[in-house]
């Protein structure tokens, strides 16, 4: 499955004005821009865990790359997890059409900026050697 399609459908689902779509949207754009980031770190060799701590680690990977696009991504991502926690659980807290279509458009721009890095092999590789050099410093190692 592409994960755009995600972004897609909660472009569509942001379209609708009651909570539930809106809600929905939030959390399906928050899918789109986080597979497409874990998708891009495994096509440069990075193995995503499989566990709970893959949402911190493809944001920690992009935030390590010292790649100015994928730390702005980085960023990007945390905003919308927290939009998408917000949506999912925290049910008192509003979220309207508004809230929707800009976390859409946020997923939009940060797939954007993904697919741009994707493209361009030599700065996958400096980005990859970058966070490689982070994760073997001896106060990282796992």
């Amino acid at each position: 499955m592409n994960p755009r399609d995600f972004n897609i459908l909660a472009r569509e689902l942001a379209n609708r004005t009651d909570p539930a779509s809106n809600r929905t949207a939030i959390s399906r754009a928050y899918y789109a821009a986080y597979n497409v980031a874990a998708n891009l770190l495994e096509d440069m060799r990075y193995p995503i865990p499989q566990d709970g701590n893959s949402h911190r680690r493809v944001r920690a990977c992009l935030s390590y790359s010292q790649d100015k696009d994928m730390r702005i991504a980085s960023h990007k991502l945390a905003e919308l997890y927290s939009s998408r926690l917000e949506a999912d659980y925290r049910l008192s807290k509003p979220q309207n059409q508004k809230d929707a279509i800009s976390r859409v458009d946020i997923a939009e721009g940060l797939i954007n900026i993904l697919d741009k890095v994707a493209k361009d092999k030599p700065r996958c590789q400096r980005a990859m050697d970058s966070i490689r050099k982070h994760e073997s410093r001896p106060v990282y190692r796992r």
